[in-house]
């Protein structure tokens, strides 16, 4: 039996038993005398069981749901740009990390390549994924410790369910409203003074003295008073209510902060320790923003009024906002480690998930890449290749549409993922810890008058600019300078790919410039893919091979769609004289 069912049939046991108690007072009731209506009070306790037996039956039920989706993507609406924004918020350690450019990310298409490793339940947890995407590590132990943790969380499914299960409650609220607080507010402008506790104190003074001058108290006195309160709350809130749901998601944090400090797991201690500290620093918080919110879910309205009489959401405001200012550093840390621990179970589904996946190794004292049956993690029925890359790179050519930009992104796709969540899909990568810069999307830029060439040009600039001392950068290129014409463009893409190779860099450079491969044939070693004519028009086997392309199909292409022949002949009759 499940717990799920359990806990369903308990939940209507409890309905039954407290109908059959609610039926047996009317009975009384109506039987003998009326008194026993009061008996009805005595339903309470049933009420407040059924309650928590219908919660923790709705638990079972989110539980299960989870355990049947592990290892599977999940299909959302994620709001990238708020994702993208909240990211430059965060500081990125000199040395430790670096962040990779908004270029690279689009060449590398990682906002697909988030949506298939994003299975976070939080705010946190969703934020902190993208940026392990957005920076990653540059440090071998930081990320040795990660993939542990990882591995634990894959492992150990009674340690992972309870993590889930706190982080569960917590659930979601726009990226932009809890980071932003944490981070980008300033926080001023959070103290009123004495004013409103003074004006509380008279909503008291009034409402006590209704007792010694009876009516004529509330008319001069509670009235009065509920109006200026109700004047002075809102006038004053309606600059403050956008902080409102944040405060209350920050309480959620600590709460889930506490459940997960009382966690004694010995591959859990690095995370428990800080928490159950940060939690404790927050009590004050957790306290005072208690009560913040209630106005939604009081369905009879009784604390609105309550409320604007006494001012308890104004004045816990500022109370919380004096503990936010004098614990921001702590609430900052709890943000992190409660979105890293969302983050890693996410990283945990998606290893259970995949097939033909390792644990990356990173070499020290050498600029290289060495795997086996690499393949892009986007493509369901990816071809797997093999290479060896060392410094400086390689070249690689071949026709259209034979794969040199698809493996292109997967060097860089799996580059990015061994040094951000630690899997690569692979049979087995050993690389150096790498500063990834790409230049593989480019297009016109219209509405700021650039052209192809200028994107193209500013590109490889930053690219040569970004080269320093420290991680080597794996430079990879696709078309080089492709944007303008073949006498400026040969001579110099041959001299900015050989004065790539005497940088801290590994460059993976694609190109049709068979006289740019060749040139730079004494440095970079050369690979290709090929296609064949077959029975059914042009075929590729998308597998690399070493040295340079033989073969082109421009022209096949064109004679494959249906071009006229005389266009075709005649293009290949122009090429044929011009080899001779």
């Amino acid at each position: 039996m499940t717990e799920r069912t359990r806990f369903k049939i308990y939940l209507w046991g409890m309905s039954l038993l407290t109908a059959a108690v609610a039926l047996f007072i009317f009975y009384l009731a109506e039987t003998f005398n009326t008194v026993y209506y009061w008996g009805m009070f005595s339903l309470l306790p049933f009420a407040i069981v059924w309650w928590m037996l219908y919660r923790k039956m709705k638990f079972a039920e989110a539980m299960a749901e989870l355990r049947s989706h592990w290892g599977q993507a999940v299909k959302k609406e994620r709001e990238m740009q708020s994702l993208k924004k909240a990211f430059s918020l965060f500081p990125v350690e000199e040395g430790g990390q670096y962040a990779i450019s908004p270029q690279t990310w689009d060449d590398l298409h990682m906002d697909r390549i988030y949506a298939l490793a994003d299975r976070t339940l939080t705010s946190p947890g969703e934020q902190v994924l993208y940026n392990m995407f957005r920076a990653p590590l540059l440090e071998k132990e930081v990320l040795q410790k990660r993939n542990a943790a990882v591995r634990a969380l894959s492992e150990d499914a009674v340690l992972r369910e309870k993590l889930q299960g706190i982080l569960l409650p917590l659930d979601r609220m726009k990226p932009d409203t809890v980071t932003n607080f944490l981070w980008g507010d300033d926080f001023k402008s959070t103290d009123l003074g004495i004013v409103p506790n003074l004006l509380a104190f008279a909503a008291l003074l009034a409402l006590m003295s209704v007792s010694v001058w009876g009516i004529h108290s509330v008319i001069i006195g509670v009235i009065p008073m509920f109006g200026i309160n109700y004047y002075y709350q809102n006038y004053t809130a309606r600059h403050l209510m956008f902080r409102f749901p944040p405060i209350r998601y920050l309480r959620a944090m600590l709460v889930s902060a506490q459940e997960m400090g009382r966690i004694q797991h010995s591959d859990f201690t690095s995370y428990s320790a800080p928490l159950r500290k940060n939690a404790a620093a927050g009590k004050g918080i957790i306290h005072k923003a208690r009560t913040m919110g209630f106005a939604a879910m009081d369905s009879l309205g009784v604390y609105e009024y309550v409320n604007n009489l006494f001012l308890l959401d104004l004045r816990n405001y500022y109370g919380v906002m004096q503990e936010v200012k004098a614990n921001l550093t702590q609430l900052r840390q709890t943000y992190q480690l409660l979105g890293e621990v969302d983050a890693l179970i996410a990283v945990a589904s998606m290893r259970a998930g995949t097939e033909n996946w390792c644990e990356p190794e990173f070499l020290e004292g050498q600029t290289a890449v060495y795997t086996q049956d690499i393949r892009h993690p986007l493509l369901d029925k990816a071809v797997p290749n093999s290479i060896l890359l060392e410094k400086p790179g390689a070249i690689l050519t071949g026709s259209n549409m034979s794969g040199k930009s698809t493996f292109l992104r997967t060097i860089g796709v799996n580059a990015l993922l061994a040094q951000s969540v630690g899997i690569c899909f692979a049979r087995s990568y050993k690389g150096s810890l790498f500063k990834i810069i790409t230049s593989i999307n480019k297009e016109d830029h219209l509405p700021g008058g650039k052209s192809y060439y200028l994107i193209e040009a500013e590109a490889i600039l930053k690219m040569i600019r970004g080269v320093g001392s420290g991680a080597p950068a794996l430079c990879i290129i696709d078309e080089i300078f492709r944007g303008t014409h073949s006498l400026e463009r040969i001579p110099a893409a041959i001299e900015v790919l050989l004065y790539l190779s005497g940088q801290n860099t590994m460059n993976l450079i694609a190109t049709h410039d068979l006289d740019v491969a060749r040139a730079c044939s004494p440095v970079y070693p050369l690979y290709h893919f090929r296609e064949r004519v077959g029975e059914s028009g042009l075929e590729f086997d998308y597998l690399l091979k070493q040295g340079i392309t033989t073969s082109w199909n421009a022209i096949k292409i064109l004679r494959h769609m249906g071009f006229p022949l005389e266009v075709t002949d005649g293009a290949q009759s122009r090429i044929d004289r011009d080899a001779r």
